[in-house]
């Protein structure tokens, strides 16, 4: 009897685990998926204030992040778009970069004197931009993998334009390009799609618990 008894609290226990396990499981999917769901969002809306913006050279604080600290960009940098598109103009600090690649596209030089310059694209403000340079200042040439980030609210339109940042937006309309209408949009989507994926997690959890209860 007494190991009857043994067995159920044994069976009871095991049980509860697993449904902690899975409980657990269904709230960190919920997580991870609002996560990418916001991530995306945001990447796009990123995108979308460079399709904004007008024709023209501009001029774009950048920061950059890897390798060992030695190399560095020019800040604030040339910036040239046209047709939805963005083009920085990167000069490095060093003669010793003779490539670059983006997106896994092979970017040659514009000069290497007295410094290495590159026209690169720029996909988003705002969002570390990973980009590889190829170095030769070590002896043997080889690749390291670094991150730019554009800072749009340093955003200057150049030619004696007013800049971005400091321009006065017409009534509805930010400085990025989009209206604050556009804004309203972009996080009402990003709310829905929240709650949306916090629902399905709630509904994956309550099937649990009750597949549970039916089990005993």
């Amino acid at each position: 009897m007494t190991r009857a008894r043994g067995s159920i609290t044994l069976l009871r226990t095991n049980n509860q685990k697993t449904l902690f396990a899975r409980c657990f499981a269904a709230f960190t999917v919920m997580v991870c998926a609002v996560v990418l769901f916001c991530a995306s969002t945001l990447h796009a809306y990123a995108a979308e204030a460079i399709e904004a913006l007008e024709p023209g050279s501009y001029t774009i604080g950048v920061t950059m992040a890897g390798g060992t600290g030695k190399a560095t960009v020019e800040s604030p940098a040339k910036l040239e778009v046209a047709d939805g598109k963005a083009y920085a103009t990167l000069i490095w600090s060093s003669e010793n970069y003779d490539y670059m690649k983006v997106n896994g596209e092979k970017i040659m030089p514009i000069t290497q004197k007295p410094t290495s310059q590159f026209k690169v694209p720029v996909g988003a403000f705002d969002t570390p931009l990973v980009m590889i340079g190829d170095t030769t200042a070590m002896g043997n040439a080889h690749e390291i993998e670094y991150s730019f980030t554009f800072d749009s609210s340093t955003l200057k339109k150049t030619a004696g334009a007013e800049s971005a940042q400091t321009q006065k937006p017409q009534t509805g309309q930010a400085a990025s390009g989009t209206t604050d209408a556009d804004t309203e949009t972009i996080l009402k989507w990003v709310t829905i799609g929240s709650l949306v994926v916090a629902l399905i997690a709630i509904g994956i959890t309550i099937g649990v618990l009750r597949s549970y209860r039916k089990r005993r």
